[in-house]
């Protein structure tokens, strides 16, 4: 596999000097946007077969398969002189998506991606980065990425402190056997060749025991157990928090809790198999009032 060009230069690129040290967070105004372009029918299937979706006779799309092309926009973003981080190293902690429509592998629109809030956080400095597919004023699907840069001198003590909440009746759905090449694979489906995702010897690089999987994929794994009800009820949202990393290969148990009301809320994890360590938790929400992280 030939490194990625863009990988390079994110190689290249550094955070901005004293990024911790100031009192005042950084001031980053970006955003980009152009029209969605036609959807490859090949590169849906291949997505669609990574994340174990099924394809359908109308070409109904996977609510993560968007995010593909906005990552593209996410990349260009992070590359610009004004953002503040090294692309390298950064930590994605969370996704939100939501839909509000049926989306097909026609769908048209304008796609666009910006560069939103900073919060200071006690392991460094938080940044979302929103997108959305508008079509002739509605919009169609969003999503909201929050990545961390780490501060490494933080004091790791009170960084990792987290108090103690209570947990759902998780219900055990499916087992996963995640093979040793799965993030090669979803790096040609997503996008995404950060090489912590690659190859042991490339995630060791930088200081990971072995390949770690996509969060997004993992994500995008989770939304295709509920494939048939995402078809029904096409307007939701889903978010999730990526934990532990999981390493590759490995087997990983799929739980969830639902309750039946007139919100429809389905809560979910990921754990390894011995429920050791929680790779994900999520939750996906029918019919829902939109929210904004």
């Amino acid at each position: 596999m030939s490194i990625h060009p863009r990988i390079l230069l994110a190689a290249l690129k550094k955070n901005k000097p004293l990024l911790f040290d100031s009192a005042l967070l950084p001031n980053c105004e970006l955003s980009v946007q152009q029209p969605l372009g036609r959807l490859s029918a090949a590169h849906c299937r291949r997505f669609h077969k990574v994340v174990g979706w099924q394809d359908t006779s109308d070409d109904y799309l996977h609510p993560s398969y968007l995010h593909t092309q906005a990552f593209q926009q996410h990349i260009q973003l992070m590359l610009n002189k004004q953002f503040p981080f090294a692309l390298l190293g950064l930590v994605h902690k969370s996704n939100t998506v939501q839909q509000f429509v049926p989306l097909t592998r026609l769908v048209s629109g304008v796609l666009s991606s910006k560069v939103e809030s900073f919060v200071r956080q006690p392991r460094g400095i938080s940044c979302i980065i929103s997108s959305q597919l508008e079509d002739r004023g509605e919009v169609l699907w969003r999503s909201f990425g929050e990545f961390l840069c780490i501060n490494q001198h933080a004091d790791k003590a009170k960084a990792i402190h987290q108090q103690a909440s209570s947990s759902p009746a998780y219900q055990h759905k499916q087992s996963w056997q995640c093979n040793g090449n799965l993030g090669r694979q979803y790096a040609l489906a997503s996008g995404d060749f950060n090489p912590i995702h690659l190859s042991a010897f490339s995630a060791k690089l930088f200081g990971f025991k072995r390949a770690v999987a996509h969060g997004m994929w993992t994500k995008a794994r989770c939304l295709s157990h509920y494939q048939e009800q995402l078809m029904a009820q096409p307007a939701f949202t889903c978010e999730v928090g990526f934990k532990q990393p999981l390493f590759l290969p490995s087997y990983v148990d799929f739980s969830a809790s639902e309750t039946s009301s007139d919100q429809h809320v389905i809560q979910f994890q990921v754990t390894s198999k011995n429920s050791r360590f929680t790779h994900l938790q999520g939750q996906l929400q029918f019919n829902h009032v939109p929210i904004k992280p």
